[in-house]
């Protein structure tokens, strides 16, 4: 059966969890069985027990902007940090459509008008890779509309933290351990741990080198691990520390199982991806056809038509 991979925040309310013991609460879109590694790369204030930035975690889920809890973006406040502060955490999308982004919300509405194409957001600590940029090396600038009258800059490459989005108050950018997370245009993710000394430079460079379209930077302290699954590499806690650190919050890598018929990837198969499918009728693919176009030729014949829509609604017929 094909399958996909993502990555995905996991939040306890109101308690806290070594990584090992963080597991997807129901319902969730994806089952404890299908994650394959997790990190507590996280921000997180052990003195004031909240964890930072901003937690979408799904449709339907609850989401949190540092530490707390909102049923839906329409309750957080339209002066919230997050819509004020230009240089508040980015906040890494993955996107229902198999592609990421990292976006720094300038208000409410933004915000509402991108959880429909979201899966999950992620927190970040600082920006390192943007549109396939490498921040660090060059001046890339925000392809989205900025904050009002703030820098688009991602990072000042002379001055890094002057006049542009990067947050000198979370994080050294001297070497230390780091936490990674990152997306390539194949569709696939990238978490990385590392047990060596890195600038938060050199970091950036390794996830522009490992052909990231994006990535961020999350924790940067000792407490931080790593652990895979068993038959996916190096089993258990792969990071050098000891580990067991209690903490509300986790990312996760999960590998799940589709239909095919499940155009959007949601994990369901609905008037949605009907929808999809309806919408890309007469189109022909090709090499440069965009992923749902693909999708939507279900009976891979080359050509969307009335015989892909009908196949996907007897799917959908099927689920009722």
């Amino acid at each position: 059966m094909p399958y996909y991979q993502s990555v995905a925040p996991i939040v306890a309310v109101n308690q806290k969890k070594t990584v090992e013991n963080h597991t997807p609460p129901p319902p969730s879109s994806f089952q404890s069985s299908e994650v394959v590694a997790k990190s507590n790369g996280c921000m997180f204030n052990y003195s004031s027990n909240e964890f930072y930035g901003y937690y979408y975690l799904g449709s339907g889920e609850p989401m949190y902007v540092n530490s707390s809890y909102f049923s839906s973006a329409t309750y957080i406040p339209t002066d919230s940090i997050m819509f004020t502060d230009f240089k508040y955490y980015p906040c890494f999308c993955v996107k229902i459509d198999g592609t990421s982004n990292i976006r720094w919300f300038g208000s409410r509405t933004d915000l509402i008008d991108a959880i429909p194409y979201c899966n999950f957001i992620i927190p970040g600590a600082h920006p390192l890779v943007f549109n396939s940029q490498c921040v660090f090396n060059t001046t890339v600038n925000d392809v989205e509309p900025s904050k009002a009258g703030k820098p688009s800059i991602i990072c000042n490459v002379a001055s890094p933290g002057t006049s542009d989005r990067v947050n000198l108050a979370i994080g050294s950018l001297s070497a230390t351990v780091r936490t990674l997370l990152g997306h390539k245009s194949n569709y696939t993710y990238l978490m990385v741990s590392t047990d060596s000394s890195l600038s938060m430079k050199v970091a950036a460079n390794l996830m522009f080198d490992l052909d990231c379209d994006y990535a961020v930077s999350l924790d940067s302290s000792l407490p931080v691990e790593l652990r895979i699954k068993n038959g996916f590499g190096a089993s258990g806690k792969v990071t050098s520390n000891s580990g067991g650190v209690l903490m509300p919050c986790c990312i996760c890598a999960y590998i799940k199982n589709y239909s095919i018929y499940d155009i959007n990837r949601d994990g369901l198969v609905t008037l949605a991806d009907v929808d999809i499918v309806s919408r890309n009728i007469g189109k022909t693919i090709t090499s440069t056809s965009t992923d749902f176009e693909k999708r939507s030729d279900v009976n891979n014949d080359g050509i969307v038509d009335f015989n892909d829509l009908m196949i996907v609604i007897a799917a959908y017929e099927a689920t009722l």
